[in-house]
């Protein structure tokens, strides 16, 4: 990594650990209400959909401006075998800015395909332990 894409991520990284209050109190329900869902008429459904709070959708927005966007994270979340929260919560112990990345570009791109899947990462404290472990990162450097 070049010094000028060094900065860059230690000053992506920086932005984003500005959240870490925010994550530390945030619950699934005080970041998440569901709206819609039930019948419309005759053979009408409308399906629920996640209605977030205005600064989880800043976080992602923040994210998806950020040099940590990872365009291959599906490879590597396949090639370490890391296929449920579980497992990335484990892996966030353990591994590098790659990965470290890679999950945190899971959470913010997967929600397109999986509604609510920021509230579950919220819910289980993914988001706080991403941004704790990215802070770790640059406080070690």
């Amino acid at each position: 990594m070049d010094i000028l894409l060094e900065e860059k991520v230690k000053s992506d990284i920086e932005r984003l650990c500005t959240y870490i209050p925010y994550f530390e109190t945030a619950t699934k329900q005080s970041v998440c209400e569901w709206r819609g869902g039930g019948k419309i008429g005759d053979n009408l459904y409308e399906m629920s959909y996640p209605n977030y709070d205005e600064t989880l959708i800043d976080f992602t927005e923040d994210v998806y401006k950020s040099s940590l966007m990872c365009k291959d994270y599906l490879d590597i979340i396949n090639l370490h075998s890391i296929y449920d929260d579980d497992k990335m919560i484990t892996a966030l112990d353990n591994d590098d800015l790659v990965i470290t990345s890679a999950i945190l570009t899971f959470y913010i791109r997967q929600e397109r395909f999986c509604d609510g899947l920021w509230a579950v990462a919220v819910d289980k404290k993914i988001f706080l332990k991403i941004l704790k472990r990215l802070k770790k990162v640059i406080d070690i450097q």
